[in-house]
Order: structure tokens, then sequence, then C-alpha cells
């Protein structure tokens, strides 16, 4: 099943609607969080975003994400935001596998990401 969004006043660009960075920045998770479930650290190398409706503020939004396949460590996910069953937006995602090292390296703690073993 799909998570759900809410957006509220502080993601708002345009009157009424939803920044396009804001909504980006939930496709990149969506992507990111779907990893969590393949147990695969993996950091954002490419996020290529196409929007196809306004999302206005206060709406429930579905939010999807699935891994299309895996050349290596390179890693291609797909990731929709969805308003009343229409898409709104998309992200085509390249993800690389990193070593969980990379993220204590850059100030995780031991503990912190428990899906990856970090």
């Amino acid at each position: 099943p799909p998570a759900t969004v809410v957006f509220d006043e502080c993601h708002q660009g345009a009157p009424g609607l939803v920044h396009g960075g804001v909504a980006s920045a939930a496709l990149d998770e969506a992507a990111g969080a779907i990893l969590l479930g393949h147990t695969l650290p993996a950091v954002t190398a490419q996020l290529n975003i196409a929007f196809s409706r306004p999302i206005p503020l206060g709406r429930p939004v579905a939010v999807r994400a699935a891994l299309d396949r895996r050349e290596g460590r390179k890693l291609h996910i797909a990731a929709r935001l969805e308003l009343d069953g229409e898409t709104a937006a998309t992200a085509d995602a390249l993800f690389i596998v990193v070593e969980p090292e990379h993220f204590l390296a850059h100030g995780a703690r031991p503990g912190d990401i428990p899906a990856l073993g970090i």
C-alpha cells in the first residue's frame, strides 16, 4: 500500500499549492525509503522529476516507489505522487549502493539506521 502525506502551508510554493522542491524531496525520500526493505545502503546520484498536475495543500497525496532494476551498484527506482488516484508527479531516480561505512564517515552513529546494519 502507498504511504500518504498531507502537505501544509509550510510546504507552499505558489498560493495554495505544494512547492515543486518539496514534492521533489518527497519523491527522493520515497525512493530512498524503498531501499530499507531491500537492506541496500545507497545514496541518490540522479533524480529526474516530471510534474503533471498541481498538488494543492491540505489534501492526502499517495506516495509510491518501486525498485525497477539493479545494474551492479546502480539502482533504478521509480516513484510517484498521486492525487485522487491520478499521477501528479513522477521521479526516475538513480541510487548508488555504498558501503555502510559511508554513512558513519558522514555523521551517522552506530545504531542510527538498524535496517541497514548501521
